[in-house]
């Protein structure tokens, strides 16, 4: 993927970087932030002064790298950012299993998915159309709310995908609905954990991860390639409902 900060030596000139998302899959995240383990472990000294004022300098400017990035993928319509590090594996473990996202926006995933040859029905209520910045859909997604996809479709699939959803109650009434008319179907929940930016209390209350799956150790080598942005703790888990 093109280094959009590769000319820039002055923190205060990546404000003003024109960062231009295409619409293709990328291979992986663009990482300018360390894992906090991994940047402590370089320091020689830790009473050296200007090597600890180095190191703030570079968390700094690479916070702020990852942050414009994340925003220009935003306007972009990626939100849980799909890359084919994760997304390989992720087929793998799909399979030949019939899937079903709901809540798609632009469809990033669903087309990763259907590039890969997964069948996937992608569907969207289209609320963000009234948005600004937004493109038309990358693949075919349907208009249709997530609970009656869940009640049309539910009886046809193994997987339901749930990304990045809303802080309300909605991926709890799809995954209630999902239970009701699908119990053994699995639901793939991408987004953060309880408090987070995604999905509810309620949700999280009833969402109960599966720990006995096909295919296990390639559900793991998603969990492993899976990246997030500095700052945001989302992340791939596979369940069902509990009461």
């Amino acid at each position: 993927m093109k280094d959009y900060f590769k000319e820039i030596t002055n923190i205060s000139d990546l404000y003003s970087v024109q960062i231009n998302i295409p619409d293709e899959i990328p291979d992986e995240m663009p990482k300018y932030v360390e894992s906090l383990g991994e940047r402590l472990a370089k320091f020689k000294d830790h009473s050296n002064i200007e090597e600890m004022h180095a190191f703030f300098a570079v968390e700094e400017s690479g916070s702020l790298k990852e942050l414009r990035l994340k925003s220009a993928f935003n306007d972009a319509g990626m939100f849980g950012f799909v890359s084919w590090k994760w997304v390989n594996p992720f087929v793998e473990w799909i399979g030949t299993k019939r899937v079903l996202e709901v809540m798609a926006g632009r469809g990033w995933l669903t087309h990763a998915l259907r590039i890969k040859g997964v069948p996937v029905i992608a569907t969207d209520d289209f609320s963000w159309a009234n948005g600004g910045g937004w493109k038309e859909p990358l693949t075919q997604v349907d208009h249709l709310d997530a609970i009656e996809s869940v009640k049309l479709y539910g009886e046809q699939i193994d997987i339901l995908i749930i990304s990045w959803p809303y802080m309300n109650d909605t991926a709890y009434e799809v995954l209630k609905e999902l239970h009701k008319v699908n119990p053994t179907a699995l639901c793939v929940y991408i987004g953060e954990g309880p408090g987070g930016c995604t999905a509810s209390d309620k949700f999280f209350s009833h969402f109960e991860d599966e720990h006995e799956m096909e295919n296990a150790s390639k559900w793991v080598e998603v969990q492993d390639n899976f990246q997030r942005w500095h700052g945001f703790h989302d992340r791939p888990a596979v369940g069902r409902y509990r009461k």
